[in-house]
């Protein structure tokens, strides 16, 4: 049997092996947002699976390393099964009539930066916004779209600092979209941003690189680890830092080589180590090796 990191095995199965897969361990550390019984909760569901489980699945070695940080586990125990895209919505499509598409479901004319994220701080909209406005003072007339549920109402905020930067009329706020309307913008943005100060996986940029789109990302969480090395399928900047992010955007816009090779370098990416069947291949190994 398998569990996730909020329920743990009834006690009293004894000679059940038991799997533990790891998503998050974001709870451990004061001042996350959660409500606080939760949080207890969390915590001490997590460490009771760790001592539990025959085998712990954390999706990247950056919640790994968060894990060891609070919970003691035997190396041997431990595989890392990375998460996966979706290759049946998510690819390149036609461009020919991408634009008349983004017109008339979204509204969007010109060029635009693209970033799938919750309206969360953690997410780091505010540095994309940043970076953008640094972008139009150089002269590049270009836009951002962030696209997401907004689950702590931070709409209104994001707006009142899209006005402060003088880019008001170049952001779009989007909600969340079903998978066919990300598929076209995915397609037809310049790059993709994804500057979080913390991340345990991060499916967006496998969404953004299956679909050949360059992706920038921050250097934080398992972040590196999905996009891998450095100016290959994308590049990576300090998450605090909007003048590194608004330089790695002037790099893509500037050369339409770069651009092209890291969306097919990033497509590959993604092809080889991050599908469904190669996840479920791998947890089934697990499987195989416990029986």
């Amino acid at each position: 049997r398998a569990f996730s990191d909020n329920i743990i095995p009834i006690l009293g199965n004894r000679g059940i092996r038991w799997i533990f897969r790891v998503l998050i361990a974001a709870h451990f550390y004061k001042g996350v947002d959660i409500n606080k019984f939760r949080q207890v909760y969390r915590i001490f569901t997590t460490r009771q699976a760790v001592e539990k489980a025959h085998k712990i699945l954390p999706n990247s070695f950056y919640t790994l390393r968060e894990l060891e940080k609070f919970c003691k586990i035997r190396a041997r125990r431990v595989v890392v099964i990375g998460e996966a895209y979706d290759d049946e919505v998510f690819y390149p499509i036609e461009k020919s009539s991408l634009q008349d598409k983004l017109h008339s479901t979204f509204g969007l004319e010109k060029r635009y930066l693209l970033q799938v994220s919750t309206y969360v701080n953690e997410k780091n909209p505010t540095v994309s916004m940043k970076a953008l406005a640094a972008l139009r003072q150089q002269g590049f007339d270009i836009d951002l779209v962030l696209a997401g549920s907004d689950p702590q109402s931070n709409r209104d905020k994001y707006l009142a600092i899209a006005r402060d930067l003088g880019i008001k009329g170049n952001l779009h706020l989007l909600p969340f979209q079903l998978p066919d309307k990300l598929r076209l913008l995915y397609n037809g943005a310049e790059c993709f941003l994804y500057p979080c100060t913390w991340e345990t996986f991060g499916i967006p940029p496998l969404e953004a690189m299956a679909c050949g789109l360059p992706v920038i990302v921050s250097r934080a969480g398992a972040l590196p680890e999905v996009i891998g090395n450095d100016r290959e399928a994308g590049l990576s900047v300090p998450p605090a830092d909007p003048g590194a992010l608004a330089h790695a955007i002037k790099l893509l816009l500037t050369d339409p080589y770069l651009r092209r090779r890291m969306g097919e370098a990033g497509r590959r990416r993604v092809e080889s180590h991050f599908t469904w069947r190669r996840a479920a291949e791998n947890t089934v190994a697990v499987y195989e090796e416990m029986l």
